[in-house]
Parts: structure tokens; C-alpha cells; sequence
């Protein structure tokens, strides 16, 4: 992780707060979590990856949605 990510501990796991570089969500997603689950292969994620002006939600591996950021 570079270095302006965070993680800290929650009452049902760990929050994960970085920056990745990658072709897509998809992608991004589909590499953290395979890395998390080298370690501990029963790892759950519930992530939500931004870029420009939508976010994508995944829970593990599945798109779970898609939301256009709102401009201010």
C-alpha cells in the first residue's frame, strides 16, 4: 500500500482505506481480495471503489452495484 493508506480495526473486521492504480474496479477488487485471501482463506470484503465520478460496491467478488457520484 502507498503511503496514505489506513487501516483500522471495527467491530467486524478491518477498514481498509487506500489508493490503487489500476484498469478497473473489477480488476482492483479481484487483486485485493485474492492477496487478503492468500493469508487467511476464509477473508470476507465488502469494498467500494471510486473513480472520477461513480463507485462501484463488491462483496467479495461480485458487482453488488454501481452509483454516479453526485457533483457539488
Amino acid at each position: 500500500m502507498g503511503s496514505s493508506a489506513s487501516i483500522k480495526s471495527t467491530a467486524d473486521g478491518f477498514e481498509v482505506t487506500a489508493e490503487f492504480n489500476g484498469e478497473s474496479a473489477r480488476d482492483l477488487n479481484r487483486m485485493f481480495l485474492s492477496e487478503l485471501r492468500r493469508v487467511e482463506k476464509r477473508t470476507r470484503s465488502r469494498a467500494e471503489w471510486s473513480f472520477e465520478d461513480k463507485t462501484e460496491k463488491f462483496f467479495d467478488y461480485a458487482l453488488k452495484g454501481t452509483k454516479k457520484i453526485e457533483s457539488k
